[in-house]
């Protein structure tokens, strides 16, 4: 597999990928201050290169990043996207990736809001109960409590600050 990024690749890796390989991550952040010292995209780069690293490690592919959710923040740039809207958004990716024959769909925040989350886990349950044959998605921090820590700081602005500087936090 020469890319981890389901992006770039063309419909035909895609296709010998899910001969031998069901699993996908699906990261999302959203557009938001952080203060005046980082961009705008930092939890969506951040869910983007954590995606990567964890596809690496666990030799599967990362979906394109969902770049809205809601942050609640108010300051100029947050785009807040209302939660069911969110959650109704990635339950049709999740359902659009199993109909192509995904079956290990890792969910992965690069938003720590917890609004977004909790609807999610809703209509990820309600799917599932619609379509008892599929799994569906799980959240990956259910799977990986670790990544509530990756960066070895107990302060969000340092973490965030090394994240979106590029800096190797694993």
């Amino acid at each position: 597999m020469q890319t981890v990024k389901m992006g770039e690749m063309t419909v035909g890796e895609l296709q010998q990928y899910l001969k031998t390989n069901r699993t996908i991550i699906l990261p999302y952040g959203v557009v938001e201050q952080h203060g005046h010292h980082l961009p705008l995209d930092t939890d969506i780069r951040n869910a983007e290169i954590l995606g990567a690293k964890l596809a690496e490690k666990l030799g599967c592919i990362v979906a394109p990043t969902l770049n809205y959710c809601f942050s609640g923040g108010m300051l100029t740039g947050t785009v807040n996207v209302k939660p069911n809207t969110f959650s109704n958004m990635m339950g049709e990716i999740v359902e659009s990736l199993t109909l192509q024959g995904f079956e290990n769909i890792l969910i992965l925040p690069g938003h720590g809001g917890s609004e977004s989350l909790l609807h999610l886990k809703e209509s990820l349950r309600i799917l599932k109960w619609l379509n008892p044959d599929h799994d569906y998605a799980t959240p990956a921090r259910e799977f990986f409590p670790e990544l509530d820590t990756l960066g070895g700081s107990t302060s969000a602005r340092d973490y965030l600050t090394k994240m979106a500087s590029g800096e190797d936090f694993a």
